[in-house]
């Protein structure tokens, strides 16, 4: 959006469910410009010209915590082990390429169907799939989400990841470069990488509660005392904090998103809520939030 001020033009969003579609809609005109964590390879620069890089990253091997000997620890150890990525990704080419240089076949497996690397990785959380590949700034903020995941183990160099462009669009690749490299010095893009790849948890919450017999969550408690004094299910607002959080409470995702429910920082600070706030005290401002949502709602049919 702040580039988009620079060119006073209109920033129009457009979301794209298959990545593969990227250099298809570039060539159509049907955008201008791909924002999606991409890697600056060969292979990605035949499909598309690049910016400047904003920000530098590796790839890693996502796979659930098991006994300290299960686990893949180096990269040679993938060597005949199945691999789920997306066809013609990056990581789809650095399999192949580790594949030939371990000497090893790695039993690349692809999806039936269109599929994101966050979808990916919580197949592999769910145990679905063993293994998957994922740039290791996302695979940070999904192991927020999913503690059960081991991602430490890294396959590939540093990497450049910028946006896409059309090969042909030479002078808005020159504003956008020259955009980068100015807004990549300023205080605005900082606090924006802290908040979405820098992430770091700050003052982590005291996680000792236990899950009694019969319970969704060692929450449940919270969870009904605050639906109760709204006449709602409290099982209601138990799956919203499964679906948002797993019931982390030191869970952070993309935007700065935080806690049990995943209050973005504004709207958490309007219902007094913080990284730092109790679960309890997330729940309530949860409750708090939905009713009012759903109260505005109500005269819709």
């Amino acid at each position: 959006d702040s580039f988009a001020r620079t060119l006073n033009v209109k920033l129009e969003i457009k979301v794209v469910e298959n990545s593969a579609d990227f250099p298809r809609l570039l060539a159509n005109g049907e955008g201008d410009i791909v924002a999606q964590n991409l890697a600056i390879t060969l292979s990605n620069k035949k499909l598309m010209h690049f910016s400047e890089p904003y920000y530098y990253t590796h790839q890693v091997i996502v796979q659930r915590k098991l006994a300290d000997s299960l686990l893949i620890k180096d990269a040679t150890a993938l060597g005949g082990k199945q691999v789920y990525v997306r066809k013609r990704s990056s990581f789809d080419i650095r399999l192949a390429h580790l594949s030939d240089e371990i000497g090893v076949k790695i039993l690349t497996k692809y999806p039936s169907n269109p599929t994101s690397n966050e979808d990916l990785i919580e197949l592999v959380s769910s145990g679905k799939i063993d293994y998957t590949i994922a740039n290791e700034n996302l695979a940070r903020i999904s192991n927020e989400l999913h503690p059960n995941l081991f991602i430490s183990t890294i396959i590939s160099t540093k990497q450049k990841i910028g946006f896409g462009l059309r090969h042909n669009s030479v002078d808005l690749t020159k504003k956008l470069n020259a955009f980068l490299i100015s807004y990549c010095k300023s205080d605005s893009y900082k606090n924006l990488k802290k908040r979405y790849f820098d992430y770091i948890t700050e003052s982590p919450i005291e996680t000792t509660y236990s899950k009694g017999k019969g319970d969704i969550s060692p929450f449940d408690a919270y969870f009904k005392k605050a639906a109760e004094k709204f006449g709602w299910d409290w099982r209601i607002l138990a799956a919203v904090a499964f679906k948002e959080s797993r019931f982390n409470p030191n869970a952070r995702g993309l935007g700065g998103a935080f806690g049990l429910m995943q209050f973005m920082p504004n709207i958490g600070a309007h219902y007094g809520v913080n990284p730092s706030s109790s679960p309890e005290l997330q729940i309530k401002a949860a409750m708090n939030l939905l009713d009012r949502v759903y109260v505005s709602w109500s005269s819709i049919p």
